[in-house]
This record gives C-alpha cells, structure tokens and sequence, in this order.
C-alpha cells in the first residue's frame, strides 16, 4: 500500500474495510489505477458516510429521535463501558486513523473507476447494531428484532428517498469507461450514494 510503484498488470485488488484508514486515498487509487489489468477488478466492503464514522446532520436527527424514547438499558456503550444519556455523535478520527477520510472515498472512486456491482446500505441503522450498542440487543428477544426491523426499514426507504446516504458500500469496480452498466440495489448507484459534504 505504500509502495510507490506495484509490478502489474494486476488482475485484481480487494480493500476489505481498510480505505477509510487511508489518508493518502489519491495515491493509493493512482496506484490501483494504473496497474490494473485491463479486465481486473478492485473490489471493497468500505465506510464512506461522515469523517470519523460521524453521523451527517440529516441522519443525526432520525437517530436523536429514536434515542430519547430508547429505555436507558439500551443506552449502554460496551466500548467505552458507560451509558450515554444522549446519543454521542463521537468524532473516531480523533485517536488513529479510524474514518479519516471516509466521506472522500466515494467520490474519489467515482472519479478514477467504472462500476461493476454496486450496493449502499447502513445510516441510520449503524449505531443499533455495531460495537457499542448493538450488544444491547438479544436476536432471541422478539421485541428487539422487531425493533431492528423497524429501523432498518425505515432506514432503507429514507436512502432509497434521498433523505439520508448509506454509510458503507460494497463494490465491484473495474477500468473507468469500460462500458459496463452497474448492477445496484433499486436507484442505489454509486452516484446517488455519495453524499458531498
């Protein structure tokens, strides 16, 4: 990765939730790009919602409201061993390089490759389901999946509205005009996922 050249052609790179560890990401895409074979993929499961794993403003206020009316048992963060009263809209970039510069991904990606498989997901599901929280929640218990359900859900049709952008993508990327049509989930395509800050 911090290589400044690779011998190529290389017929397939895979970044399995690395890239939003990545402050040099032009380098690194330069790099991808032009060492990859004519007919080679680039392939990732990555986080490209806000810097620092934050939450945008337009999910943030979803994610406040369902808060409030969570029960404090369902508040306790298992990172950070305490319970948060109100929901913590913490920036992770502050220690290491945890979602540098995830909300650049995106847009990078778009510039230097074409699209071959293409899915957006996560938002405002995130928090009920990761490390911090989503311990509190048993998939034994039928109420907590149902309010699982319920959120990713709601969260799926606000993405597929335009209301909010996913947080995590899965892609299958090839040479820019390579004349390949995406195959994506409904209106999900890598354009209409990105979220400009």
């Amino acid at each position: 990765m911090n290589r400044g050249a690779i011998d190529g052609p290389v017929d397939a790179f895979i970044a399995h939730h690395s890239l939003h560890h990545i402050v040099e990401l032009e380098r690194l895409f330069d790099l991808i790009d032009q060492t990859l074979s004519p007919d080679g993929h680039f392939i990732s499961c990555d986080m490209i919602g806000r810097n620092g794993h934050m939450r945008w403003p337009e999910t943030l206020r979803y994610i406040e409201a369902i808060w409030v009316n969570l029960p404090e048992v369902k508040k306790y963060n298992w990172q950070f061993r305490s319970y948060h009263h109100q929901f913590i809209n913490f920036d992770c970039s502050r220690e290491g390089f945890e979602g540098i510069r995830a909300q650049d991904i995106m847009p990078l990606l778009l510039q230097r490759f074409s699209f071959d498989g293409f899915v957006g997901c996560g938002g405002i599901i995130d928090p009920f389901v990761d490390r911090g929280y989503g311990p509190n929640y048993d998939a034994a218990n039928a109420l907590d999946r149902d309010f699982i359900d319920l959120v990713a859900t709601a969260n799926d049709a606000m993405i597929d509205a335009g209301q909010i952008k996913p947080t995590m993508m899965f892609a299958d990327m090839v040479k820019k005009n390579s004349g390949v049509a995406p195959r994506v989930v409904g209106r999900r395509t890598p354009e209409f996922c990105v979220r400009y800050p």
